[in-house]
């Protein structure tokens, strides 16, 4: 109808599409559909009040904690505006306003990482990227980093911007708040011209402090070395990489740093020993700990001996005459620990076992949409009648109703005098029996049926996630390096020759245990744990006040090259021919397993079936990785195989 264009948004976007369209009306794809122009229209919404919100709040703390600076800006608003209304010309001249927003944007940029995907194999550097991987750029380490910002990369400090962003450090490209490129923010611009217009209103009218009420903890500004701060949500987390400091958290007794607690939707999982906090975590610990004695796993070597002579005869029932056939070995491995798990954790209640763990694998990956999903952080989502919410709850009944009808068979048994079993169950409820009789007037003594229901539960996700995923690295590295693979092989058949292998001749093998300690090393289960300080503590030169995260990311550790040397990011099982405290030269700087008091109690157990399992692999089959499988670690519980392990067997 010829109407004049307005100046929003909505109105030049559409009045330039509509010019696409007339340049070129022949073509299909030319300018944008409706739906397309919606979708533009809520992420303005999104990205403009985002972005501008986060930067103007950050800047207002800054200048709250830093009064100089607040003074700084206020006279050079004044100086150019006085108490007139801010125009175009005059915001552009505020150079000190805009070295404030610059470091503001360095210090919290409002996106702390970007994350683009390989489409095609590309080199970039020296390195040759195949396609499909994910490439993570952490803009806040690299903002924070004293190699390209000084000593003072933590601190508030503007005038290192009084050049420009070209001089602000000794690498113009370490500054890229909006992206960098031909996708870089479209609408920075947009976003600064707005910062600074409120920005130029506030400063000029208030003065502001920060309340005392205000969280911030300002002192971990002044964290350096191998600590760094980021923030989840208004949560500060500090990751720490240094060994030392993270053994003095995992070997604090004080519960100075405790286990954040869980989102409820998780205790429809797990919960137990691995939630626990102080006098209900020493309990539970004192009472699980004989079940898990080296002499108790001893006698359960011929239940992981029987499923994996099953394992290894399916394998070998599956290969052709010609002696070899191509096999995910992954979920292979998953059923092999599964079975190993209700075994030695039911022993004659074995298929109730299997049904149980056959359920807890569905709740896992419920539980795991759930938190792949946005709304496990809406308050009371859980509650809702929703498909998934309904079969978490079903599955979660069903197994408390499985498992008290086998714990309440062995307690009557027991109470009749029975013999014990050397399931990890009747240890458990024999250890926890005598609990009882040693303290009977206490209510406190020993556990519940719901909290032995709760540990079992946990013996089955740890004890099948952690060696099913430890196994299955393995058969993927000793693919990739046959070498390795022949001298275990070797090892094995020098020390147990085609016979069954046994207890004592599993802790002859050197050779097999350089390997797993390789493998824990490069893909531990656990890629990182998490602590939150309790109250004000000083970590090494640091204070630390309440309620901040602590992270300590194992995989980086473990990879690092300051302790494990130039081919840290190498299978290299010859480091650990001295042993674990050799392997490195920090004897802190290895712990698959964790540290301290809350030290995995099933790691021998896991080393055990792990063994097992491995050498009854090497004795009938030799493996090298087929051409579809494609490398790709990532992290959904534990550390696994995205796209599973393609391994060709072939017959010994």
């Amino acid at each position: 109808m010829g109407a004049s264009v307005n100046d929003d948004l909505l109105s030049l976007l559409m009045e330039s599409n509509f010019k696409v369209f007339c340049e070129d009306e022949n073509s299909k794809n030319a300018g944008m559909t409706i739906d397309e122009v919606i979708e533009e229209c809520k992420l303005f919404y999104f990205a403009g009040q985002e972005m501008t919100s986060v930067l103007l709040t950050w800047t207002m703390i800054a200048l709250s904690m830093d009064p100089s600076w607040q003074v700084r800006a206020r006279e050079e608003v004044l100086q150019v505006f006085g108490k007139n209304k801010p125009n175009f010309d005059g915001l552009n001249q505020l150079k000190i306003v805009t070295m404030i927003l610059y470091e503001v944007l360095r210090l919290y940029p409002p996106a702390i990482t970007l994350l683009p995907r390989v489409c095609q194999r590309t080199k970039l550097g020296e390195t040759s990227l195949p396609p499909g991987v994910d490439l993570i750029m952490p803009l806040l380490l690299v903002h924070r980093d004293a190699k390209y910002w000084g000593k003072d990369a933590n601190e508030f400090n503007p005038e290192r911007f009084s050049g420009g962003v070209s001089k602000a450090s000794n690498n113009s490209g370490a500054f890229f708040p909006f992206g960098w490129g031909p996708r870089i923010c479209i609408g920075q611009s947009f976003a600064m011209i707005e910062a600074k217009m409120p920005g130029v209103t506030v400063v000029t009218r208030n003065w502001y402090d920060l309340s005392t009420n205000n969280q911030h903890p300002s002192e971990l500004n002044n964290v350096a070395g191998k600590m760094f701060v980021t923030w989840i949500g208004t949560t500060p987390r500090v990751s720490i990489t240094d060994p030392e400091l993270i053994r003095e958290i995992l070997s604090n007794k004080s519960d100075d740093f405790e286990k954040p607690k869980s989102r409820p939707i998780a205790e429809y999982f797990i919960s137990g020993l691995v939630n626990y906090q102080g006098k209900k975590w020493a309990k539970h610990r004192r009472i699980i700990n004989p079940a898990f004695h080296l002499e108790k796993l001893k006698r359960m070597l011929p239940a992981f001996s029987t499923c994996c002579s099953e394992m290894i005869s399916r394998w070998d029932g599956m290969i052709s005459v010609e002696g070899s056939r191509e096999l995910d070995v992954w979920p292979e491995l998953q059923n092999l620990t599964g079975d190993v798990i209700s075994r030695t954790a039911f022993g004659s209640s074995f298929e109730e076992g299997r049904q149980i763990f056959q359920l807890q694998l569905e709740q896992a990956e419920l539980l795991i949409r759930a938190f792949q999903s946005i709304s496990v952080y809406v308050p009371g989502f859980r509650f809702l009648p929703t498909k998934d919410n309904i079969r978490m709850k079903e599955i979660y009944k069903t197994v408390r109703t499985l498992l008290r009808g086998i714990i309440e068979k062995r307690e009557k048994a027991i109470n009749m005098g029975a013999s014990v079993n050397d399931d990890l169950l009747s240890l458990l409820m024999e250890s926890n029996f005598k609990v009882f009789c040693e303290d009977e007037n206490s209510k406190n003594a020993g556990m519940t049926i719901d909290e032995v229901i709760e540990e079992c539960k946990l013996f089955y996700f740890a004890g099948q996630e952690t060696t099913s995923v430890l196994l299955t690295w393995t058969m993927i590295a000793l693919s990739m390096d046959p070498s390795w693979q022949v001298r275990a092989r070797e090892e094995v058949l020098q020390v147990f020759g085609k016979n069954k292998p046994n207890f004592d001749g599993l802790n002859q093998l050197k050779i097999v245990t350089m390997i797993l300690y390789e493998v824990l090393r490069l893909y531990p289960p656990a890629t990182a744990l998490v602590r939150r300080v309790r109250q004000r503590t000083k970590l090494g030169e640091t204070s630390l006040p309440p309620e901040v995260d602590l992270i300590m990311p194992f995989l980086l550790v473990h990879r690092d090259a300051k302790y494990w040397g130039k081919d840290a990011n190498e299978f290299n099982p010859e480091r650990f021919s001295g042993g674990v405290s050799k392997a490195s030269n920090n004897s802190g700087a290895f712990f698959p397993f964790g540290w301290g008091p809350r030290i995995c109690i099933g790691q021998s157990f896991a080393m055990i079936e792990a063994k097992m399992a491995l050498a009854m692999i090497l004795q009938h089959f030799s493996f090298e990785l087929s051409p579809s499988y494609a490398h790709a670690p990532y992290t959904v519980i534990t550390l696994q195989p995205q796209h599973g392990a393609q391994i060709i067997l072939h017959k010994i």
